[in-house]
């Protein structure tokens, strides 16, 4: 999701310069600006862990949800940082 929302808002400034092709330097600029969703939706996304946890729902991955990379461990606030 977070690549996909990277092109998309990479895809703002070679528009509005006159649509003109979209360039590396685009896709680092928006990249730069992402937040991941692993920060802006920890809440709701500990909510989903918890659930696995309790046993009231399953977990899609194969790794059980005590085993997952913790949101902590997520480096910076920035998708990517430039």
């Amino acid at each position: 999701a977070e690549l996909e929302a990277v092109v998309k808002d990479g895809m703002f400034a070679p528009f509005m310069d006159g649509q003109r092709e979209i360039e590396t330097e685009d896709l680092l600029r928006a990249a730069g600006d992402m937040v991941p969703l692993a920060k802006s939706h920890r809440e709701r996304i500990e909510r989903l862990r918890q659930l696995v946890l309790r046993g009231e729902a399953r977990n899609a991955s194969k790794v059980g949800a005590a085993d997952e990379v913790k949101v902590e461990k997520v480096r910076g606030e920035r998708l990517l940082d430039i």
